[in-house]
Parts: structure tokens; C-alpha cells; sequence
């Protein structure tokens, strides 16, 4: 048989011409794909900067014993709770499921796919997904604080009269870990953070040497990297008389330290690292984060016709985003993925991490709270006698 080169040639021009082809259609998919993301980008910088003027009412629902009731998001929906029993509610104030149950002081607390009511200085707690009850559980000792894991698990601290203990529960009221406590040893349990796996916790323990009061925070791992290590103690940081009311996972591997003159950052995906030291010079009113950002509240101490207080915001590794000054005299500020949510009398302000205002508004009445909702627009604002359930305009 003989060797045929014209159709050689033909051949190498006919696959040549295909693979330009295929190249040509890549090129045109990589311009299209290129075009939409340059469309979904700015579309959402528009969105996220959007300013809103008006809102629109969707739906109303009556309150009754407002003062002693507590709200709380809960998958964009809404939580109530009081000494009388929890109730999970849809947009219209719908009841998705109910509980009773008695409690002289209920605390309730949320991570994720769970919420945990606990009855301080009482001995039980309730454990709580989206479908209802998922559990209850009696402790040996009255319960002080509470904090609970995105897969169910439930850490509380325990007081008894010399020691307290700090003890991590299963879904199903199963015993995980506990850590004994003294005055005379580490201290007194200030507060706790567990980590969204449930396998690490972080205590802020606050001492007396001699006459001065002095805090220092522990680092807990109870997977197999603390298994050679006593009580799972990993880390330590020594804050001498700086008193720490607040430590905090920000994300699984992430812990800040909410002191009284600085935030502490660490890493902590096995073991504590300090990540960044964010020195404070004024009075801390409040402190928030989300998963990517940590900030706090102070009085403004250099021009109060400015406003009363000065907000900041910084990143995971410490650097400043966002310093602004606040005109308003709040008493609750909620922070979402984008959003930062004041609420103080009569009035709402509604800022994005870059300080840009998105919407504000002085309502006829007493306003309590504003819920954002899983709708990005819409919010379920709680006033003294009603909830209402708005979409901004």
C-alpha cells in the first residue's frame, strides 16, 4: 500500500482547522464568562451600596408581654424566648414550632444550625434546631454560662460553692470533657468559647494576686493533639491586670480576646498563635464580629458634636478597615455578612463594612430591635408592641 502525502496534507489541515476552532470557541466562552462575572461584580458592589430610602410593610404581628420577652436570629427567621418557653416564628409571625418550660433566668445562644437555652443559676438546658427540640439535659451543678457548637455540642460552666467545672455535652446529653476550676489554681471561668467543630474551647480566667485582679486565657484541645497535654491545656496568654469579659471563635480556627484595652487575635487550627494586638484607647461599649471582621464600639473622646461614640472594624490579621463616628445613642448593634445594624430609641442605621450609609429611618415609636432576615432586603423590625416584617425600598 502506498503512501498518500495530498491526503496527509489534507488531513493536518482539517485537524489544524478543528483545534482553531476549538480554541476560538474557548476564547468566546472565556469572554462570556468574563463578561457575566464583570456583571455579577458590579451588580453586587451596586447592591452592597445601595442606599434605601423608604420601606414597605409585608406583614404585622401583635406583641404581648413585651418587656419580658427576648428576639434573636435564627436562620433568617426569628426567635423569641422568655422564663416561659421559646417560640420559632416565620416572616408573617407564623409559629414554626413552640416549647414550654419554666426558667428563672433563660439565656439563649445560637451557632449555626443550633440554639441552646439555658437556665442560669438553674441546672437544665434545652437544645434547639430548626425542627424543634432536639434535647434537654439536667446538670449536677447551677449553670453560669453556656455556648454551643454548629453540630450540636454544648458547653456550660458550672459553679459549686469551692471549684467550678466546665463541662462539654453530646447532642444526646452525653458527657464530652470536663475541666475542674479554682480560685487557687487558674481561676475563675469569665467566659468560654467552643469552636465550631466542638473540639476546642477557650476560657478567659480571671484571679486575685494578693490585692490586684489579674486574667489570663486557656486554650483547650480535645482532638488528638491535646491528648499528651494536662486537662487538654494547649495554650496560655497571661493579660496581666487586663480583664478579658469576652473570648470568641470567630471562625473554627480563629479566637479573638475582647479586652478591656485591646482585642487579641490568634490562630488556632491545632494550637494558639497570636495572629495581631489591636490596642484600645477609650472605653469599649460593645464588641461584634462575623467571619471575616471583628470591631468594637467606644465614647468618642475628642469631638462629641460629632457624635457620641466612634466605631471601628478591622480584619482577621489586624489591619484597620473601618473607623466612623456614630450620631446616634444606641442600645443594639447586630452585624450580618455585609452589614452593620444599629438600633437606639426611635431610630435605624444601617451601614456596609466600608461605612457607607444604606439606610436610616426614625419610626413613630420606640424601636427594640432589627432582625435581618434571610432575604438580603428585608428585616423583621420589633417594636414595644408589635413586630413588623419590612423590605427596604
Amino acid at each position: 500500500m502506498g503512501f498518500n502525502e495530498d491526503n496527509e496534507n489534507q488531513n493536518v489541515i482539517e485537524i489544524d482547522g478543528q483545534v482553531k476552532e476549538k480554541r476560538h470557541k474557548r476564547a468566546q466562552l472565556a469572554i462570556i464568562f468574563a463578561i457575566l462575572l464583570c456583571l455579577f461584580l458590579g451588580g453586587y458592589v451596586i447592591y452592597c451600596n445601595r442606599y434605601y430610602k423608604e420601606y414597605q410593610v409585608l406583614a404585622t404581628t401583635g406583641k404581648k408581654d413585651a418587656s419580658t420577652m427576648y428576639y434573636m436570629p435564627f436562620h433568617g427567621k426569628l426567635l423569641k424566648y422568655s422564663k416561659d418557653g421559646i417560640s420559632y416564628l416565620n416572616s408573617k409571625g407564623e409559629g414554626i414550632w413552640t416549647e414550654s418550660f419554666t426558667m428563672k433566668q433563660p439565656k439563649a445562644v445560637v451557632c449555626e444550625d443550633y440554639v441552646v437555652v439555658a437556665d442560669l443559676n438553674g441546672n437544665s438546658y434545652y437544645l434547639f434546631d430548626e425542627k424543634g427540640k432536639v434535647g434537654k439535659n439536667t446538670t449536677p451543678y447551677p449553670i453560669c454560662n453556656v455556648k454551643v457548637a454548629s453540630q450540636g455540642v454544648v458547653a456550660v460552666v458550672l459553679e459549686e460553692s469551692k471549684e467550678n467545672y466546665i463541662k462539654l455535652y453530646n447532642k444526646s446529653g452525653k458527657e464530652l470533657v470536663d475541666v475542674k476550676t479554682s480560685m487557687e489554681q487558674s481561676g475563675y471561668p469569665l467566659d468560654i468559647a467552643v469552636s465550631s467543630d466542638g473540639t476546642k474551647l477557650v476560657v478567659s480566667y480571671v484571679a486575685l494576686d494578693g490585692t490586684s485582679v489579674k486574667n489570663s486565657v486557656g486554650f483547650y484541645n480535645f482532638s488528638k493533639v491535646g491528648q499528651n497535654s494536662v486537662d487538654r491545656l494547649v495554650g496560655g496568654t497571661e493579660f496581666g491586670d487586663t480583664i478579658v469579659p469576652k473570648v470568641e471563635f470567630v471562625n473554627n480556627n480563629v479566637v479573638c480576646a475582647y479586652g478591656d484595652d485591646k482585642l487579641v487575635i490568634y490562630n488556632m487550627k491545632q494550637k494558639p498563635s497570636e495572629r495581631a494586638t489591636i490596642k484600645v484607647k477609650a472605653e469599649i461599649n460593645s464588641v461584634f464580629s462575623n467571619e471575616k471582621y471583628v470591631g468594637f464600639v467606644t465614647n468618642n473622646t475628642t469631638d462629641l458634636e460629632k457624635g457620641k461614640y466612634q466605631l471601628y472594624v478591622y480584619n482577621l490579621s489586624g489591619r484597620k478597615v473601618l473607623e466612623k463616628t456614630l450620631n446616634i445613642d444606641y442600645n443594639t448593634i447586630r452585624v450580618t455578612k455585609n452589614e452593620i445594624i444599629l438600633v437606639g430609641d426611635m431610630e435605624c442605621y444601617i451601614y456596609n463594612f466600608k461605612g457607607k450609609e444604606r439606610f436610616h429611618h426614625k419610626f413613630g415609636k420606640n424601636v427594640q430591635d432589627m432582625i435581618p432576615t434571610e432575604n438580603g432586603r428585608e428585616y423583621m423590625v420589633v417594636f414595644e408592641d408589635a413586630t413588623e416584617y419590612i423590605r427596604l425600598k
